[in-house]
């Protein structure tokens, strides 16, 4: 699997032959579907060509998440603009304006955004490194084995993932969002 995740040891291994398995919708219980993993037994040769299925999916897979990423990194953002992104994703689906905690989430995130590694605070690219950046490295407040659970299986990976999404099917509504919530937010202090 080419994926972004260096397999060094069976866990990351693991990850990476679990991620083709969510990619290609595999499920080892069913001896119809096609499968990964092949038993060694008299019929095995028959289930052999579905490998390259599983291929065949899981490239596909791959190439639709570089055409995404491609698309991002074309697609230019302004600070502001960020920032409407980053309000309207965190905050909770009922604020009607930014509590002080997602306040300080956007500001991590804006920071990110210009100056975490490899952005330059240009593209939607920058808006969608700068969140995985935050839920990968600082989501739990600093216990590594939780931070690592939640970056790769838990919350952060949800979190990863819905950022993704609204970024790929959304970015106006979201944006439009994080707009109104940040004049409400200022709104206070008039």
């Amino acid at each position: 699997m080419n994926s972004s995740v260096c397999t060094v040891c069976d866990n990351t291994f693991s990850w990476n032959l679990a991620k083709v398995r969510q990619a290609v919708d595999l499920d080892e219980q069913d001896e119809n579907t096609t499968n990964a993993r092949v038993r060694h037994s008299k019929n095995a040769s028959l289930r052999l060509p579905s490998i390259a299925d599983i291929i065949d999916k899981a490239v596909g897979a791959r190439a639709e998440f570089y055409s995404a990423l491609n698309s991002f990194s074309k697609q230019p953002c302004t600070v502001q603009r960020a920032e409407q992104l980053f309000a309207g994703f965190e905050a909770s689906r009922d604020a009607k304006e930014l509590a002080t905690v997602t306040r300080r989430r956007v500001n991590d995130e804006l920071f990110l955004f210009s100056n975490g590694r490899g952005n330059e605070g240009k593209t939607i690219l920058d808006v969608f490194s700068a969140g995985t950046d935050l839920y990968t490295h600082a989501h739990t407040g600093g216990d590594a084995q939780r931070q690592w659970e939640a970056s790769e299986y838990g919350s952060g990976a949800k979190l990863k993932q819905a950022l993704f999404t609204a970024l790929k099917t959304d970015q106006d509504t979201l944006a439009r969002r994080g707009e109104a919530l940040l004049k409400a937010s200022m709104s206070q202090f008039e």
